[in-house]
């Protein structure tokens, strides 16, 4: 009987571990796809002519909003990393644990 539920509760665990898995991986994919975006605008704003009644100064600011943006985007990807890995590195050491039990 104890041995039934210490499997069901891993099961549990292991989808668990697995959605978690899965949702931090979309939300690489979706910082990615956004990160793309805006690559393309701060490009596209570095090339771009000034327009006749912006200064200088709109133009420097536009681009900088930009590379802040950027710059979140690729520390926010940063982090989704280190929580995959740690996620990683949590369900091998869990599956150690459980075959270690269960052997």
């Amino acid at each position: 009987h104890s041995s039934l539920q210490q499997k069901r509760a891993t099961e549990e665990m292991m989808t668990t571990i697995s959605k978690q898995e899965a949702e931090i991986a979309d939300s690489i994919t979706a910082t990615d796809k956004q990160l793309a975006e805006v690559n393309t605008k701060l490009g596209a704003l570095c090339l771009a002519k000034q327009e006749q009644d912006e200064t200088e100064d709109d133009r420097a600011s536009a681009i900088g909003q930009v590379a802040v943006e950027r710059t979140v985007l690729v520390e926010s990807r940063k982090l989704l990393e280190q929580l995959l890995s740690g996620i990683h590195c949590s369900y091998f050491g869990f599956l150690a644990l459980f075959t270690t039990k269960t052997t």
